[in-house]
């Protein structure tokens, strides 16, 4: 007997425009269920991006960073403070 595949989760893309109400939605549903938010623009701007490729938001959320990957990113964030980037930290009941 051939065992069967576990269905993969289906990745849910969507296209058009988001609004700062569903982005904000998304992330009050995640930060109740203690979950990560990931949000984040492709192409960069300055990246060399292909003839007619439009800028992307991607979000994402779940489990997704561990706390050796949390302090990875931290860090990157200190070492860019002059280019503007910036981390805001709570502590969250």
């Amino acid at each position: 007997m051939v065992p069967k595949k576990s269905p993969q989760k289906k990745r849910r893309k969507k296209t058009g425009s988001l609004t700062i109400g569903v982005i904000a939605g998304m992330l009050a549903a995640t930060l109740k269920n203690h979950d990560d938010f990931i949000l984040t623009w492709e192409p960069r701007p300055g990246e060399e991006v292909a003839p007619g490729a439009k800028q992307e938001i991607h979000i994402m959320t779940g489990n997704l960073i561990t706390s050796c990957r949390l302090n990875n990113l931290k860090s990157r964030v200190l070492l860019y403070e002059d280019e503007g980037a910036r981390i805001v930290s709570c502590v969250w009941d």
